[in-house]
């Protein structure tokens, strides 16, 4: 089983320097860490994951975030790269994360629909917009 957060060479990392709004740097750091929590735990498919969500009225703060981190490595082509807490460095899938996240909260739909359709295979789309949705009204009240 590959591990959600890779810990690769310095200079084998995808880095972006990236300049993060400081209210979206603490949404970051809290990715990070459930992306560590999730990096030993089984893979997640989407559709039961979301499945499960939509049908509990009371979920765990951290639900949707752990389903979505879960569940990225199938719905992306690639395995995507979260580094730990207190890196100032950004990974280009932390990046999309975060951009997807601020076009969803400004509904700026256009750039929400070209984030999701540029990284996330076709049967995987809605329910990795129904998880960055209930982030979004769970998680991260930014």
């Amino acid at each position: 089983m590959t591990p959600l957060v890779k810990h690769l060479p310095l200079e084998q990392r995808d880095i972006v320097t990236h300049k993060i709004d400081d209210r979206w740097r603490s949404v970051l750091t809290h990715v990070r860490l459930i992306a560590l929590q999730c990096r030993s735990a089984a893979r997640s498919d989407l559709f039961k994951a979301c499945a499960l969500l939509s049908l509990e009225e009371n979920v765990a703060r951290d639900a949707h975030l752990t389903a979505l981190l879960k569940g990225l490595r199938n719905a992306m082509s690639r395995d995507p790269v979260f580094f730990r807490p207190g890196v100032y460095e950004t990974s280009f899938d932390e990046n999309w994360l975060i951009q997807a996240l601020c076009a969803r909260e400004a509904e700026d739909w256009d750039s929400f629909r070209f984030l999701i359709h540029s990284r996330i295979a076709p049967s995987h789309r809605r329910h990795v917009i129904f998880l960055i949705c209930g982030i979004l009204e769970q998680n991260c009240k930014v």
